[in-house]
Order: C-alpha cells, then sequence, then structure tokens
C-alpha cells in the first residue's frame, strides 16, 4: 500500500517582500535624513565662519596716540594729571612729557600764553573735558574737527546754529565758542539751521 503524499505548494509571501522595501525605504529615508542633518551641520559652520569673519576687534581709542599736557597744568594740577595720565593710558595712548611734531596738546581750559601758542601753530588741541567725553562714550577724537579748530567739548555735535541781534565782533566769538563745542556756525539763515540765538535786548528795543 502506497502511502499518498500531500500536495505541497509554496507561494512568495508579499508581506515579507513588502517587509524588506520597507526596510530599504525607511534605511533610504534615514540616509537622506543623515545627508540633510551634514548639510544642516555644513551651513551652520558655514555660518559661523561667516559671523566670524564680521566680527570686527575694536582697538583702544587712544591707540598709538601721544598727548602732551603743558607745564602749569601740570605743576599746579597735580591730582587731575595722575588721573588724566592713566585714563590716557587705558585706552591705549600714552602721555608724553616734552611736545612732538605728532602730540595732542591738552589743556585744562582755552587761555593763557601756552595755548595762544599753541594755537598760533596750528597744533591738535583738545580740552581734558572732552578727552573724558570720549572715554565715557568709548569713541575716538574726531580728528576731522581737531584738524580746525581746537576741541573743547562735543555737547553741541550736530548742532547748526545761527545768530540774529548781535553785531560782527559778538557773531565772531560765538562762532568760536560754537565751533570749539563742535556745532555749526552759520551766518545766514537756512533750512539747515537746528537752533536761533537771538539778542533779547534789541528785539526789546525794537518792541518799544
Amino acid at each position: 500500500m502506497v502511502d499518498s503524499k500531500p500536495n505541497i505548494s509554496f507561494q512568495k509571501s508579499n508581506s515579507s517582500n513588502n517587509f524588506i522595501n520597507n526596510n530599504n525605504n525607511n534605511n533610504n529615508n534615514n540616509n537622506n535624513n543623515n545627508n540633510n542633518n551634514n548639510n544642516n551641520n555644513n551651513n551652520n559652520n558655514n555660518n559661523n565662519n561667516n559671523n566670524n569673519n564680521n566680527i570686527i576687534v575694536q582697538q583702544p581709542i587712544f591707540q598709538d596716540l601721544k598727548f602732551y599736557l603743558q607745564g602749569d597744568f601740570i605743576q599746579n594740577e597735580q591730582g587731575i594729571s595722575e588721573k588724566v595720565t592713566k585714563l590716557i593710558q587705558k585706552h591705549g595712548g600714552k602721555r608724553i612729557f616734552s611736545e612732538s611734531d605728532d602730540c595732542i596738546f591738552l589743556f585744562q581750559e582755552f587761555m593763557g600764553e601756552a595755548y595762544e601758542t599753541a594755537r598760533l601753530f596750528k597744533k591738535p588741541i583738545i580740552s581734558i573735558t572732552y578727552l573724558y567725553e570720549c572715554a565715557k562714550k568709548n569713541s575716538p577724537l574726531d580728528f576731522s574737527l581737531i584738524k580746525e579748530y581746537p576741541i573743547y567739548s562735543d555737547c553741541l555735535k550736530g548742532c547748526v546754529i545761527c545768530t540774529s541781534g548781535f553785531n560782527d565782533e559778538i557773531k565772531s566769538n560765538m562762532s568760536t565758542c560754537i565751533e570749539q563745542l563742535c556745532g555749526e556756525f552759520k551766518y545766514t539763515l537756512s533750512t539747515k539751521v537746528t537752533h536761533v540765538i537771538t539778542n533779547a535786548d534789541t528785539f526789546a528795543s525794537k518792541r518799544s
């Protein structure tokens, strides 16, 4: 008697193929994600490099500048002289004890023989007040103005000033004061003028 063998058929499983395909797709997606991450990292590195390239290292505001304090001031104002010296050195400058062609003259007040002599020879002149203002704001000296006239303060910087009711001598004196305070003086009124200084006595006499 012969045993009958059952008929057995084998079929490919679609589920297994789907599983393999899904794994392959997942691997591809992971590879794509890794590539995207790498690209993002490269972009971040490039951005960091660009940011580093854009960083500007600011030098001390008095870097390589030489300042000369005239003799009378040193003798009469020892305490202030020492403070000024420390301030100059703190911001990269150097105080010298004898004048030179490339030094900046420092004065407490814009008066006296030493000041008039320095001005006569067109030396660059600033006041200690202006020096302290620049240090407080961490702002360099404005050499475009210093080359033109002595600078006592920058309190009028940006102001364009005209006068009315004063004679020529007073106008000239006011012009000097305004320029030494970093303002701009105009002899005639225009649209650029920001402030007008008037002579109250002149207007009072006209009204009466």
